[in-house]
């Protein structure tokens, strides 16, 4: 699968806010599929995997308040889209050679995608060098659609017409709050609490 990747970060406030995104995307279906198509004898061969495709972002923010602070916000969002066999559409001509009006025309077609939405807020205070809070507020939404359809109809009538549809959506948000102490340099202790 042919795609392209962009990434940038840097400081919006130096010394106390930075910012990381990075985006991809591919092209499979914008580039390629034409290109395919001039190689292989029969065109409509990879017509089905034409949109077959997913893109996501990711984008991390930190502000640094004090040496003691820092609030870290994170998100990803990302959508695959596979649209491919069986999706396709073909005629069935009844009549002879020079009548093309009498036809039986078949279409099936598919939609299938998915698509995931992430986001994260954490806070960080330092008490001393071994005694740190974390409170950390997340919220997801998970969601796959999946169609299948049919479809025969002649020049006057529809003959069938019909659909099976799956939908399936998972949303959660949750709060934790997480101590970490350390004592020495062997010892590592946590303990916290998370509500979901």
């Amino acid at each position: 699968m042919l795609l392209s990747a962009i990434h940038a970060e840097g400081p919006i406030w130096k010394g106390h806010t930075s910012f990381n995104i990075a985006a991809r995307a591919s092209y499979f279906n914008w580039i390629m599929q034409p290109l395919l198509d001039k190689v292989y004898d029969n065109a409509n061969a990879l017509k089905p995997y034409s949109k077959m495709n997913y893109y996501d972002l990711n984008a991390k923010f930190v502000h640094k308040f004090s040496d003691r602070d820092k609030l870290t916000a994170v998100v990803y969002w990302g959508k695959d889209v596979s649209d491919a066999s069986p999706s396709d559409s073909y005629k069935i001509y009844k009549g002879d050679d020079n009548d093309n009006s009498d036809y039986l025309l078949i279409k099936h077609s598919t939609i299938n995608h998915w698509d995931n939405v992430m986001g994260s807020a954490y806070w960080t205070h330092l008490f001393n060098n071994s005694f740190s809070l974390n409170v950390n507020a997340n919220i997801s939404h998970y969601l796959y659609y999946l169609k299948l359809s049919s479809l025969e109809r002649t020049e006057k009538e529809i003959k069938e017409d019909s659909y099976a549809s799956f939908n399936s959506e998972i949303n959660e948000a949750s709060l934790s709050t997480d101590f970490r102490l350390k004592r020495e340099s062997k010892h590592d202790i946590r303990w916290g609490i998370k509500g979901a």
